[in-house]
């Protein structure tokens, strides 16, 4: 059961998506993907992951922490005959060094774009031109409610498909757990709310919505943040309300 909450939560993670770009500026030099999202079989890097998810009918908070592996495990054809890498991803406990096989993915660089393809959801992750406020209609690949069983009321959750992204902050400095990196990148999500949330009483719904991730040149990604946490008010059933969603956040600690 643990393990699906994280394969889910994993997934949500890949849908950093994007294409139908609604600006056209690729007459000038930008920085390639592949210097953001490098590909090189035996490339890993490995990541604190920290989730929160709601139980009990959303009336009690769980929080965990594993550590995630990703490693660039062999190049192949998608379905679609075109070269891909095939990602192995690797889960453990945070006080265990045992680590468990969770799941593989394809990434498929293309010329202006680069997906990935997890659980049968195709999605763009990065696009060209990598410049600052350049934004595109995000998961076009993507229905608009992918996560269903969660019974989102905000219609910012119940409509990824929708979304769109942004670049902010290119070609800038960062400092993560002790290591520095000379240029990132920070992609967003378009939609970002902190309605009420958390709430200060029962009587109002609340909605939370955050999605961001850094990525650094010639090393990846390094850090994430998803938050998609809902609070609907009190009722016969639930006098208190009840809460549902999920919070993630990943951060690198290893690579090479």
């Amino acid at each position: 059961m643990v393990s699906n909450i994280y394969k889910l939560l994993l997934s949500a993670g890949l849908l950093i998506a994007s294409s139908n770009c609604n600006k056209q500026s690729d007459s000038f030099s930008t920085a390639s993907i592949k210097d953001y999202y490098p590909l090189t079989i035996g490339k890993y890097a490995t990541y604190q992951l920290d989730s929160t998810v709601y139980v009990n009918y959303g009336q009690s908070k769980e929080m965990h922490s594993h550590i995630i592996k990703d490693i660039v495990d062999a190049q192949l054809t998608d379905n679609l005959g075109r070269p891909s890498y095939r990602i192995r991803r690797l889960l453990r406990s945070s006080d265990n060094t045992q680590w468990l096989e969770h799941a593989t993915y394809l990434v498929t660089a293309l010329d202006k774009s680069l997906e990935v393809t997890e659980d049968n959801l195709r999605i763009i992750k990065l696009q060209l031109p990598i410049t600052d406020d350049f934004s595109w209609n995000g998961n076009r690949y993507l229905a608009d409610d992918i996560f269903p069983g969660y019974g989102f009321n905000s219609t910012a959750h119940s409509n990824l498909g929708s979304w769109k992204y942004n670049y902010v902050n290119v070609n800038t400095g960062a400092t993560l757990n002790g290591q520095v990196f000379d240029s990132t990148v920070t992609v967003t999500s378009s939609i970002a709310d902190s309605t009420g949330f958390p709430p200060v009483g029962t009587n109002a719904p609340a909605f939370k919505t955050v999605w961001e991730e850094k990525y650094a040149k010639g090393v990846g990604l390094i850090s994430k943040k998803i938050s998609l946490e809902e609070f609907q008010p009190g009722s016969t059933t639930y006098p208190n309300g009840y809460y549902s969603g999920f919070a993630l956040k990943q951060t690198l600690l290893t690579h090479n």
